[in-house]
């Protein structure tokens, strides 16, 4: 198996994502969906935002308040999907990318962040943000 990127085959990184470990996941879901034929696995991909929430508090020395948005926002999100999946029924999201959009400004001044900053989790992504798989690709959208 192997993971499609736009025109970039096999690449794991390519989205911005501040410091942290390589991207693993795609891994995880590729196992899910073509070994296991698991239909209600997902795979949220999200831009512009990364794991360490708190360093974006550092941004007057590297500028991640302008740069990043926090990550945690998609696991609360995420959960409450799960929540409503389980308890309720209601279908989980399909698997995407979320296109997030970095605040900008002066680093160490960026401005508040704003709902256009971190847009939901789609019940069903636009053509252009659908993560497939398809036989043993996994192909993730630019």
């Amino acid at each position: 198996m192997h993971a499609e990127r736009g025109q970039q085959q096999g690449e794991k990184t390519g989205r911005d994502r501040g410091p942290g470990p390589e991207r693993g996941a795609d891994e995880a879901y590729k196992r899910g969906r073509h070994d296991r034929h698991d239909d209600k696995v997902r795979y949220i991909e999200v831009t512009n935002a990364q794991h360490f929430d708190s360093f974006i508090t550092l941004s007057a020395f590297l500028g991640y308040d302008a740069r990043f948005i926090p990550l945690h926002v998609y696991f609360v999100r995420a959960m409450d999907a799960m929540w409503a999946h389980l308890k309720h029924g209601v279908p989980l999201p399909q698997s995407q990318v979320v296109r997030t959009v970095p605040r900008g400004g002066t680093p160490g001044a960026a401005p508040a962040l704003a709902a256009g900053n971190v847009p939901p989790i789609a019940a069903v992504p636009a053509a252009g943000d659908a993560i497939t798989m398809q036989g043993r690709t996994l192909r993730v959208p630019d």
